[in-house]
């Protein structure tokens, strides 16, 4: 459900890999911009194809120019090495890559949020609790370093 409302049927089936775009990136490719990638990357992630996600993430890395768009697109990243791939190294890696790049505060909360996760699910319980409590103490917070840290401080609670 979204909103209330359910996933059209036909887009819930191309992005869950039983349409008639399933296998068939070049479609995405040929005329793929920036969100189409990033939907395209996305997608292949939820379906437990790490590899492809990250070649296709990886790619847009260097044709972002502002801070939200290098979050966004180091979130899908970190959260498909970490999550999907399970390469907890290269995760951090990118994280760290994008920590030192942004400068934007709701990015760099959103991304101080997303290092909470991933300290949690890490094992650095205490680490993540405390990331995530500064986080959630900051004055504007957006939306989804609010969601972000809300999981890595409630995940470490239960470590």
């Amino acid at each position: 459900m979204l909103g209330g409302r359910a996933l059209p049927f036909p887009l819930a089936t191309e992005l869950s890999g039983g349409g008639r775009l399933a296998g068939r990136t070049s479609l995405i490719d040929a005329g793929g911009g920036v969100v189409r990638q990033l939907i395209l990357g996305v997608s292949l992630s939820f379906q437990s194809r790490g590899a492809a996600a990250e070649a296709v993430l990886n790619g847009l890395a260097p044709r972002v120019s502002d801070d939200r768009d290098r979050c966004v697109v180091a979130l899908c990243r970190v959260a498909n090495l970490f999550w999907v791939m399970r390469d907890a190294e290269n995760a951090s890696s990118v994280l760290a890559t994008a920590e030192r790049a942004v400068t934007d505060e709701p990015s760099r909360l959103v991304l101080a949020a997303m290092r909470s996760a991933v300290d949690t699910g890490s094992g650095r319980a205490g680490q993540a609790a405390a990331r995530a409590a500064e986080v959630l103490a900051a004055e504007r917070l957006p939306a989804p370093a609010l969601m972000t840290a809300t999981f890595g401080l409630v995940a470490a609670l239960g470590v």
